[in-house]
Parts: C-alpha cells; structure tokens; sequence
C-alpha cells in the first residue's frame, strides 16, 4: 500500500467514474433542453424541414442516453 492510499479513504479512480458520470448527466439535460428549443421553434417558425430538425434533437437525446448507460456500464 502507496503512502497516499492510506491518506485517502477512497478511490481517485472511483470520483474519476463519479466526475464523468455526472458530466454525462449534465450533457442528458443539455439534450433534453436541445429537444424543447426545438419544438418551441418548430411551433414559431414554421418549414418543411421541422420534422427532419425534430428528429435530429431526439436522435442526439437517444444517443447521450445510450452513452450514459453505456458509461454506467463500462467504468
């Protein structure tokens, strides 16, 4: 056991997994925020191209949920 074990009562590797697990949180509520600009522009600005614009925000939504779970996972 290193001096610095003994001085720490936890792991570095263990708040490095907290850390990014929270950072990836944080990226699913800026996702989730990403949604619902979307649709409030969607209903402002109206185009051909909303549903295209929709897909792409739930799309991006799905993927940082699977990142997340996949993180979880993983580390």
């Amino acid at each position: 056991m290193m001096w610095w074990e003994k001085l720490l009562p936890f792991s570095i590797w263990a708040v490095l997994k907290g850390g990014f697990l929270v950072g990836l949180g944080l990226y699913i509520l800026f996702a989730i925020v990403i949604v619902r600009q979307v649709a409030m522009m969607a209903q402002t600005i109206s185009s051909s191209l909303n549903w295209l614009l929709r897909l792409f925000a739930w799309v991006h939504l799905l993927f940082s949920l699977l990142v997340f779970v996949f993180a979880w996972v993983i580390l």
